[in-house]
């Protein structure tokens, strides 16, 4: 792939501030499932004194680089693909986090969105790349809306079906998340901060 251009804009390399996790947190799912440890979102959106005593741990966290332990912690639920699914392959399993640790990166996935739109290294026009906001394969998405509109306009049936062909993320090794960065010149203070956290994260055994 050829370089691409220096960044006009740096990327935020301070501790999560106040007003990032309360907006993170009020935008959480209050239904969505807790991890191990049972504490749902519904606790941090209802107790700010609680909220901020977990933010001064994420400070922490961020200049000591110190994973606790509880964050690097998932449990898993197996959920089945068919109906009367007995092998463990029918099954589609679904790892969860605490949602501490899912705010605390959730910080780190914002500021990273925000520096790669801000120095356009992601065209919207054409790719999601995992921006929010935005649909995911533009194409897929035209295609299919059109033939709504037409199904619509003729009286017909619509019949849509969605192949899952390989783990998009499983099957992508995950060092080469590290090249990315580099590639896209994250800041080398970012770079290896982020490297530190997300593999202690993922691999803590």
């Amino acid at each position: 792939m050829p370089p691409i251009h220096s960044p006009e804009h740096q990327m935020d390399i301070s501790p999560p501030r106040w007003s990032e996790v309360k907006i993170i947190v009020q935008r959480a799912r209050a239904a969505s499932s807790p991890g191990p440890n049972g504490v749902p979102y519904r606790v941090y959106k209802n107790t700010p004194d609680v909220l901020c005593f977990l933010w001064r741990l994420m400070k922490v966290v961020w200049q000591k680089q110190a994973i606790p332990t509880a964050w690097r912690t998932a449990g898993s639920i197996l959920i089945p693909k068919e109906k009367d699914s007995v092998e463990i392959s029918q099954f589609r399993q679904i790892s969860l986090l605490n949602v501490e640790v899912k705010i605390f990166f959730s910080v780190v996935a914002r500021r990273l969105t925000a520096y790669l739109e801000k120095n356009h290294f992601i065209d919207n026009m054409v790719q999601k790349a995992g921006s929010p906001g935005f649909s995911g394969c533009l194409e897929h998405v035209n295609m299919i809306w059109n033939q709504i509109q037409t199904a619509k306009k003729d009286g017909r049936d619509l019949h849509v079906v969605f192949l899952e062909l390989a783990n998009a993320f499983g099957s992508v090794p995950h060092n080469f998340l590290w090249t990315a960065f580099h590639y896209f010149s994250v800041p080398e203070v970012i770079n290896h901060r982020l490297l530190n956290l997300i593999f202690k994260t993922y691999n803590y055994a």
